[in-house]
């Protein structure tokens, strides 16, 4: 049974994971290292109980260590564990999952990979959230030199701080991960650039970029620092992803050349049902939200009123998310439930008082 948690690293990802265990493991021993003042202001804050480096773990046996350092460290710190010759276990919280495990297995050390899909582009621990972890999936790759005892016991303290474990063999976490985040980050800064080319000889361009623009190259604003690591890290897999896609779009160009375009419209109808068909009651494609559309007034204490009143009723919101809003008027908001029971009385009480509401 995991007693102890040891963080290698501690900015944003380590200290809001260790204040969401200290709320509801009080009795779990936190401990980090880091190179910047990480460690010290989570021992100011609670959400440590001491600032110590691995040497210092005096029961490897019950101690889980987290590496949390930006993926170009991880291999060092692999190296560097194996070099002290730490005898416990030892897991990550990078995005790719393929080398580490490798390199873990071949040195013979007790791993298993880790990847949480949440974050900020805050990076410091000073901006710790102790719920950034509610309903975020964390990807947990197979155990390398070990039982899987370790790794049921971690999963099971993830979901008692509200996240959505799921277990995935590494290559295909960096299969998929490759094709539904690293691909559309490099369409969305090729398509903002593309469009920032055509801006420097007319600033119309960015004048009529609207709503549609801006939703497709949100993610383009993403801090490059990161993705260097990333890209450098997955980049065989990435590569081949982007070659594909390549051709994908060559064949639409060449279906443009021809002026027929019925096949091309066909590609229009085929994404048109595979986007709908994406569950829009899951978060993360794992465990089942139930959804409502709720339509209110744009006036102060509207959100407050509407939760003060399923709250009244024992119904927790699981999720909750503004969808638009237009000033003076109405916006919608997406509420989401853990149980169709609360899912049902939810919507009959909403609509009810005075709200607008339909199940999704």
């Amino acid at each position: 049974m995991i007693q102890h948690i040891h963080f290698i690293g501690f900015g944003l990802m380590a200290s809001s994971l260790s204040a969401a265990i200290r709320r509801s493991h009080p009795a779990i021993r936190l401990t980090a290292e880091s190179a910047d003042d990480g460690a010290g202001f989570g021992v100011e804050k609670a959400i440590l109980d001491s600032a110590l480096t691995v040497e210092g773990i005096s029961h490897p046996d019950s101690c889980l260590v987290i590496i949390a350092t930006p993926v170009t460290v991880i291999s060092k710190e692999l190296q560097r564990l194996n070099a002290l010759g730490y005898p416990g276990w030892i897991t990550d919280i990078g995005s790719v999952k393929s080398s580490f495990h490798g390199q873990a297995g071949s040195l013979g050390l007790k791993y298993f990979g880790g990847h949480p899909m949440t974050g900020s582009e805050k990076q410091s621990a000073r901006h710790f959230n102790p719920v950034m972890y509610e309903n975020a999936v964390y990807v947990l790759t197979p155990p390398v030199n070990g039982d899987w005892d370790i790794l049921n016991d971690f999963e099971r303290l993830l979901q008692s701080v509200g996240a959505l474990p799921l277990i995935l063999e590494p290559a295909i976490h960096d299969e998929i991960a490759a094709t539904i985040s690293h691909l559309p980050q490099l369409l969305a800064v090729a398509l903002v650039g593309f469009v920032a080319a055509h801006q420097k000889d007319n600033p119309a361009y960015l004048q009529l970029a609207a709503g549609g623009f801006r939703d497709m190259t949100r993610i383009a604003s993403s801090p490059e620092g990161i993705w260097k690591d990333i890209l450098s890290a997955n980049r065989p897999v990435i590569q081949q992803k982007l070659s594909g896609f390549i051709r994908f779009l060559s064949g639409m160009e060449q279906q443009l050349e021809t002026g027929d375009l019925t096949d091309l419209m066909k590609r229009f109808s085929e994404a048109r049902f595979t986007r709908d068909s994406i569950p829009r009651n899951t978060k993360g494609f794992i465990h089942p939200l139930f959804d409502l559309m709720v339509l209110v007034e744009d006036q102060p204490g509207v959100i407050f009123t509407m939760s003060k009143l399923l709250y009244e009723n024992g119904i927790n919101i699981r999720d909750m998310e503004l969808i638009k809003v237009r000033e003076g008027l109405q916006g919608a908001f997406r509420l989401s439930f853990s149980t169709e029971t609360d899912w049902t009385r939810a919507n009959q009480l909403l609509n009810e008082n005075g709200f607008q509401s339909q199940r999704l």
